[in-house]
């Protein structure tokens, strides 16, 4: 066979195979690059918004995003049956504060060396009652007798809960309420038991009713936000799950988040870096 014709046979072919290798390794570089984020309630607005400015920030072939983060709203101990039962995919997991890292660590769901503080909170822990509920005006109220069943979150597995014991503690009203503080299970809605009469009192994150400065649901009221200075600083912390298949750029997210450009998109989405 001549020269020209080899060419005519070697150099298609050489095309070709240089796009599929091309094409074949910006397919693989797309799926290396999806994870999930878990995001508590309470800070999903502002965490995607970190999770954009992530995906902006490292832009992969053709103007097309080489990291996509997907985001998952859930209470972070919620994720432990999936993580126990090996049904997590990639993915970094964000909580509100120690106690529910330490529950995922517990677990081993994730490792100490990788967990990393991301930003403070900055969120009031607040009381509300049933809309329906009478005599009940002010937070001081918890320890009269119209108040019997406050419901809290497990302080064993719950930082707001955790918190609110602390509160609760530190303006001496524990030894009143520590009979009436019914301790709910993280994963389970608190408000729900409040308005299926299971607790005349629920403790929440304020934020999670006045989302994105509304008002709360008409059937419930507001009694009062526990003061600051009652309870230890809630800082929230990060850390790639052990079983992401994508470890690699799980934990470049993670890092990405208390870098100099993680801190700035942090701030611009209304948090306060740690």
């Amino acid at each position: 066979m001549s020269f020209r014709g080899l060419c005519r046979i070697w150099v298609p072919a050489l095309v070709a195979g240089t796009l599929l290798f091309v094409w074949g390794s910006r397919a693989r570089a797309a799926a290396a690059a999806t994870f999930t984020l878990h995001i508590p309630c309470v800070i999903s607005v502002p965490i995607q918004k970190v999770a954009s400015a992530y995906e902006e920030s490292h832009p992969g072939v053709d103007n097309h995003p080489g990291v996509r983060i997907d985001t998952a709203t859930d209470k972070p101990l919620a994720l432990l049956g999936a993580v126990q039962e090996k049904q997590a995919g990639p993915g970094v997991v964000l909580t509100l504060g120690e106690v529910e890292m330490n529950a995922l660590l517990a677990a081993g769901a994730v490792e100490k060396a990788q967990v990393v503080p991301v930003a403070r909170n900055a969120y009031e822990v607040a009381v509300i009652v049933s809309a329906k509920r009478e005599g009940i005006s002010k937070l001081s109220d918890l320890t009269g007798p119209k108040v019997k069943r406050i419901a809290v979150e497990d302080p064993k597995l719950s930082t707001l809960g955790n918190r609110a014991e602390q509160a609760f503690r530190k303006l001496g009203w524990w030894k009143k309420l520590a009979p009436k503080v019914v301790r709910f299970d993280p994963t389970k809605n608190v408000l729900s038991q409040l308005l299926d009469g299971k607790a005349d009192a629920a403790v929440v994150f304020k934020d999670c009713l006045f989302a994105e400065g509304g008002s709360p649901p008409k059937t419930i009221r507001l009694l009062g936000t526990l003061p600051a200075k009652s309870y230890a600083p809630i800082t929230y912390q990060a850390a790639p799950l052990k079983q992401a298949a994508q470890s690699e750029e799980t934990q470049k997210f993670v890092t990405w988040l208390v870098s100099a450009d993680g801190k700035k998109a942090l701030q611009e989405a209304g948090l306060s870096p740690s």
